[in-house]
């Protein structure tokens, strides 16, 4: 029972170090808050959330925003 525990753990621990970050380039973005068009933002998703949206168009290489 504990090894059946223990590969379970291993294998959802593994599925997390795997989560994949989706790059969006938007050239505009609506910020409906403040009822401006924001030029040139990224927008990154991780596990099918906004993790960050940033200024600038960022890549996966490149310092985190």
């Amino acid at each position: 029972m504990k090894n059946i525990l223990f590969i379970a753990v291993a294998i959802l621990f593994s599925l997390n170090l795997m989560a994949q970050q989706t790059y969006i380039h938007a050239g505009k973005l609506i910020d409906a808050k403040n009822s401006k068009v924001l030029e040139e933002y990224t927008i990154i998703v991780e596990a099918n959330k906004i993790s960050s949206v940033g200024k600038g168009f960022k890549n996966p290489s490149s310092d985190s925003i």
